[in-house]
Order: C-alpha cells, then structure tokens, then sequence
C-alpha cells in the first residue's frame, strides 16, 4: 500500500441480543493545492485480508468519507458521509452509540489533517 491507502480492520463485540460485527475498511485520502483533504472509505470482504469469524456478522460499508475543509487557521468544516449496511437490525439505542463513536473519531481526524498538512507543505 502507499502512503495515501491504507487498510483497517474494525471489530464490535456482541452486545445484549445483538451478534458482534466486524468489518474491513480500505481508506484513500488526497490533499489538493487548497488544502482541503478528501478521505474516500469503502468496505472489502477479501479473506486473504481478514478471514471471516465464525462468531462475526461482517458488515457493509458500500461507500464513506469525509470532506475537510479549512475555514479559518483554525476552523476546519467536515462533511461526512456514510452508507453503511449493518447486515441485520440494529437497535435505536445502539446505533446512537455508534453515531457517537463516530463524532468522536473527528478528534483522530484532525491529528491526520495537521499530520497531512505537514507533508503537504499547507502548514499554518
């Protein structure tokens, strides 16, 4: 893989009534000559990549991504977009969780946008 593709490998574990999921996410990302960073994701069921789990329902993500978009030196606007297919019926209170989880990963997506910006020469 090179430096702009990269796989992960996401696993969540059973809870109450619900099977465990896991899924394989393959990310792109670019960054153009404004600075914005276009992060591309999609799921891949390859099992040479991650062999299925017996106890694991493997999840769908037919298309992701996130559009950052620099406002100010330190205003950044995120568009994030998800299909995801859950295979199977997922509670309102869990899927709230996950919605939550997602806010969260901003955090790690703004220490990949300084780290972006360092190497691509769009620093403040």
């Amino acid at each position: 893989m090179n430096d702009r593709i990269w796989v992960n490998y996401t696993k969540i574990k059973k809870v109450s009534i619900v099977s465990g999921r896991d899924v394989i996410i393959v990310l792109y990302f670019t960054v153009n000559d404004s600075g914005i960073v276009h992060i591309v994701c999609f799921s891949d069921e390859r099992e040479d990549l991650v062999p299925q789990q017996p106890n694991l329902v493997r999840a769908g993500l037919p298309i992701g991504g996130w559009k950052l978009e620099p406002i100010t030196e330190r205003q950044i606007k995120v568009t994030y977009i998800i299909e995801m297919d859950s295979r199977g019926n997922i509670p309102k209170f869990l899927f709230a969780t996950g919605l939550k989880d997602q806010v969260k990963s901003l955090v790690e997506i703004k220490a990949l946008v300084k780290e972006l910006e360092e190497q691509s020469g769009h620093q403040d």
